[in-house]
């Protein structure tokens, strides 16, 4: 999932900063290998917590009757 998202994000700032056809290829490979394995380890370190505080938040108090 972590791939597939750089993948996407990489691409589209390349295209929206227009950058030229015949280096395009080389920036997008060189983007990906920078931040693929940030994104990776971001998700693994960040992801449960996010999870974590997500249940917390929608956790359901206990209803009084």
């Amino acid at each position: 999932m972590s791939l597939v998202t750089v993948n996407i994000v990489s691409l589209s700032i390349l295209l929206i900063n227009h950058v030229p056809t015949a280096v395009f290829f080389e920036k997008w490979l060189t983007s990906i290998s920078v931040a693929w394995p940030i994104v990776f380890i971001s998700i693994l370190l960040i992801a449960p917590w996010l999870l974590r505080l997500t249940e917390w938040i929608v956790q359901e108090t206990p209803s009084q009757t």
